[in-house]
C-alpha cells in the first residue's frame, strides 16, 4: 500500500480519529520529502500550513530546504493552498460580522 493510500485511510480515521498535532506531523513530514498530493489532502483535511517542527521551521521552509526536483511543486501547492484557506477564513469572519449586525 501506498503513501497516499495510507494517508487517505487515516483521514478517514480507520486508524482512530486524528488530532491536530497529527495533522501537523503528517504535514511536516510530506513537506520533507516533497509529497505535493499528500501536502494537500492535508490541507484539504485542516492542516495547518503554519505549523511548525521542532526546530521552529514551517512545512514552506522544509520544502523549500528538501525540494529534490528542483520545480518547486509542492511549494506552489502549499502557498495556493495556504493562501486559499486564509482568504477563505477571512471570508467567513466577515459573514459572520455581517450576520450579527
Amino acid at each position: 500500500m501506498g503513501q497516499e493510500q495510507l494517508l487517505e485511510r487515516a483521514l478517514n480515521c480507520e486508524y482512530g480519529p486524528l488530532t491536530t498535532e497529527d495533522l501537523d506531523q503528517a504535514m511536516i513530514r510530506a513537506s520533507c520529502h516533497g509529497e505535493a498530493q499528500c501536502v494537500s489532502r492535508l490541507l484539504a483535511h485542516g492542516a495547518d500550513v503554519n505549523c511548525e517542527d521542532m526546530d521552529g521551521d514551517t512545512p514552506l521552509i522544509l520544502a523549500a530546504a528538501n525540494d529534490r526536483r528542483g520545480d518547486y511543486t509542492i511549494l506552489r501547492t502549499q502557498v495556493v493552498v495556504g493562501v486559499a484557506v486564509v482568504l477563505l477564513k477571512q471570508q467567513q469572519q466577515q459573514q459572520q460580522q455581517q450576520q450579527q449586525q
